[in-house]
This record gives structure tokens, C-alpha cells and sequence, in this order.
């Protein structure tokens, strides 16, 4: 589409306007602020009360502009009247270009959160993950004694393998004795009091306050799907037997069950729930829970 003849936007100099004969530019320049103009409205933002006096204003320019055309033998029109549109543009009239103030940061959509049907924030998983580790560590802290009296027959043998294993680097001797590993009735006892303890730990907490130590920290706490309190104790119970079955479930697969069950709320919509919590009807949810009474 040609672009019509005009003045527009001198492309050497902005503060300049320069008559496009519709073909090339011309040696034709004027400043762009008009003489007869006594106070410039370029760059200001538009007034309410300025609707009628622009009116009036846009008259006067176009009658300077005919005026302005005939004298210089039908060269186009003022320079001080709005050209139809820029190179390349439509051709529609437009306006002086009028200031227009940024958006206030604010005001840009923040991205929605997920909540529960009855609109309570869910947790994210990392906050679960460093709960798991917190209260991991405490259940570990507090069973170490218990752990420590199962294990008592087979210390000694790990602290005798120790000594021999640094008498043999002493000698230059890149034999090592061979490492003394627990019965399965030890490991068996050992993963056993972990897991009651573990489980009685997260009932007694969650079925009263919805929250351990760890969740308190990391401020999530374990609700009912069914409305905003802790789940009943059973719910909860059966929550955390299906949540610690890696404790007891031999080797690889227990280590394999952990992977899935703690990685499966990263893929799950729309409550973030792992296998436990679909398990046990509970969701994981940002803040405090009122307090179950009973």
C-alpha cells in the first residue's frame, strides 16, 4: 500500500517534521512545536476537561493547514497538523503522540495458587520434603537409645572390625578384614521400632493439631479433604502405616516404594496428594488447622 503524502516524523531529526511527497522525502522541514501554538500539548496526558479546547484547537490547526497548503502551491498540508500515519502504517488520522505512564507493578496478574474446594492454600512439595526431614531426624534422635540397646551386641563387632581395619592400613596391607553386617532379626528389630515410632508420632500429632514439629516449621499442616481440621486418628493411622512401608519393606523395594509415594505429589492434580494421602482422604495445606477436640 503507498503511504499518502504528509508531513511526518523527520527521520534525521525527531524534533523536525518533513514532507513525504509520497514518493521520497523532501527538503521540506519544520519544527514540530508551531509558532502560533502558545503552549504545546505534545507529551501531555489527556484531561477530561480538555475534550472541547482540543476540539477547537484541531479546527484552527486544520484551517492553518489549508491556508498553510495554499501558499506553498499545494505541497501537502501545516506540519503542525497530525499526519494520517507513520511510514508504512495504515493511513488513518491520529493524534499528537500522547504520554502514557507504565502500569503500576501491581498491577499484573499474579499467577493462581492451588487451593482445597473450600479454597485453603496447598502446600508446595519442597515444604513436605523438609518437613519428612525435620521430623525423619527427630523420630531418629529420640529412638537412638532404644536403637542403640538393640544393636549392642553388634557394635562391638563393628569397633573390632575398626581396629583391624586400622592395624591392616598401618602394615601397608591393602586387605581389609571382612565388614560384620546385623543379623535380619536386628535389622528387622531396629526398622520395627522405627516404624511404631514413627507411627505414633504422626497419629498422636496430626489427628490433634494436624501438624508435627517438622510441619510446624516449615508452617504446612495435614487436613481432611472433607473439611478444614486434622483428619480422624484412623484416617491417620492408615496414612502413615501405607507412608512408612519403606521402613520395613526389604531392600530396593523399599527404597523404590519412598521414590513413588514421595515424588507422586509433584504430578498430582488438582490436591498435590501422594499415595498416603489418597490413601488416608487428607491433603497437605499452608498454615495452622483449628485444634480437634475429642
Amino acid at each position: 500500500m503507498t503511504q499518502p503524502s504528509g508531513w511526518y516524523d523527520d527521520p534525521q531529526d525527531p524534533a523536525y517534521l518533513r514532507y513525504f511527497d509520497g514518493v521520497s522525502w523532501s527538503d521540506h522541514r519544520a519544527p514540530k512545536v508551531a509558532p502560533q501554538v502558545a503552549r504545546s500539548q505534545i507529551g501531555e496526558g489527556a484531561q477530561v476537561e480538555d475534550f472541547h479546547p482540543r476540539d477547537q484547537q484541531r479546527d484552527q490547526q486544520a484551517r492553518e493547514g489549508r491556508s498553510g497548503q495554499a501558499r506553498d502551491g499545494g505541497q501537502g498540508r501545516s506540519p503542525y497538523v497530525a499526519p494520517p500515519g507513520g511510514i508504512g502504517g495504515s493511513g488513518t488520522a491520529r493524534g499528537p503522540r500522547q504520554h502514557q505512564q507504565a502500569p503500576y507493578p501491581g498491577a499484573y496478574a499474579q499467577p493462581a495458587q492451588d487451593t482445597t474446594p473450600d479454597g485453603q492454600p496447598l502446600s508446595g512439595w519442597w515444604r513436605r520434603f523438609l518437613a519428612w526431614i525435620l521430623d525423619g531426624l527427630l523420630v531418629l534422635l529420640v529412638m537412638l537409645p532404644l536403637t542403640t540397646y538393640l544393636m549392642r551386641d553388634w557394635i562391638p563387632q563393628v569397633q573390632s572390625w575398626w581396629d583391624e581395619a586400622m592395624a591392616a592400613a598401618a602394615a601397608g596391607s591393602a586387605t581389609l578384614p571382612p565388614t560384620p553386617m546385623p543379623s535380619a532379626a536386628l535389622q528387622l528389630q531396629v526398622a520395627g521400632a522405627m516404624f511404631v515410632a514413627a507411627v505414633l508420632y504422626e497419629v498422636v500429632c496430626l489427628s490433634r493439631w494436624g501438624r508435627t514439629l517438622g510441619r510446624l516449621a516449615t508452617g504446612i499442616s495435614v487436613r481432611s479433604i472433607d473439611q478444614a481440621a486434622p483428619a480422624p486418628a484412623g484416617q491417620i493411622a492408615l496414612r502413615t502405616i501405607v507412608k512408612r512401608l519403606g521402613d520395613i519393606l526389604p531392600g530396593a523395594i523399599g527404597t523404590v516404594w519412598m521414590l513413588v509415594d514421595g515424588l507422586w505429589p509433584l504430578a498430582d492434580r488438582p490436591l498435590h496428594q501422594a499415595i498416603h494421602d489418597k490413601v488416608g482422604r487428607t491433603c497437605v495445606v499452608r498454615g495452622a488447622l483449628p485444634r480437634r477436640r475429642g
